[in-house]
């Protein structure tokens, strides 16, 4: 077992639940450190391995991250880093919602739209950089033993094979919303004025238009639970990939 396990997150918020989940799983003695990815809070050749999870496509200097890895890493020492495809998305057939229903939920959804947009570009500045961009940053570090392994994860709703309760599972993982969905206008505009990016000039929704878009997600969700135990509804997949790039450091 590792002497010492350290993990880094810029949010405290996430850092508390890391801690928690530690806790709940006997690993109390994980250290968890607020910094920057890619100014790391730790010494020079202070680390046996170094990895990452669905990082490397958001940031803004990916070079600057691995360059950072390197510093951490002894001589010997490994890193890895996995990472999503460009354009990732999940594929997936499910369940249609009436026609009347999936319009009323566009047209509500358009309007949020610039302001998710912009939320998305202050949290999230990759955006999909992802594998075809991480190949040639990593082998620049030198790394010897240097591989890239590429995995496809499908998961797959079969009324044939599954539980009624599985079913209901899968149904609720890729078609309902986060019930705080969509956010309140003066929380967005904080989280905006938080990462210095300005707000859109096109209106918010209101607050009765935000409820009736929460209440349309419930009842899309009932409409594809209802769907999903009709007999012959047939199967519904859902598949991404990821790329994980690694190696040891020279």
């Amino acid at each position: 077992m590792p002497r010492r396990i350290v993990g880094v997150d810029r949010d405290t918020g996430l850092l508390a639940f890391a801690g928690a989940r530690l806790a709940e799983l006997g690993m109390g003695d994980v250290e968890l450190m607020q910094g920057d990815a890619c100014s790391l809070p730790l010494p020079d050749a202070s680390l046996d391995a170094v990895t990452s999870y669905t990082l490397f496509e958001h940031l803004r200097e990916p070079e600057a991250f691995l360059r950072e890895c390197r510093r951490v890493v002894r001589r010997g020492g490994a890193i890895s880093v996995a990472s999503t495809g460009k354009g990732y998305q999940v594929h997936c057939r499910l369940p249609q919602a009436p026609p009347e229903l999936a319009e009323e939920i566009q047209r509500l959804e358009a309007v949020v739209e610039p302001w998710l947009k912009a939320l998305h570009q202050a949290c999230h500045v990759g955006a999909g950089v992802g594998a075809a961009n991480l190949v040639e940053p990593v082998r620049r570090l030198g790394l010897r033993d240097f591989r890239v392994d590429s995995w496809t994860a499908t998961v797959c709703w079969d009324d044939h094979r599954l539980s009624e309760s599985e079913r209901e599972e899968f149904i609720r993982d890729y078609c309902s919303v986060d019930a705080t969905f969509p956010w309140a206008e003066s929380a967005v505009r904080q989280a905006l004025a938080a990462a210095g990016t300005a707000c859109p000039d096109a209106p918010y929704l209101s607050v009765d238009e935000q409820s009736r878009l929460r209440t349309l997600y419930e009842l899309r969700l009932q409409h594809a639970m209802a769907e999903a135990h009709r007999p012959g509804s047939g199967p519904f997949f859902a598949t991404s990939v990821s790329i994980v790039a690694s190696g040891v450091a020279p």
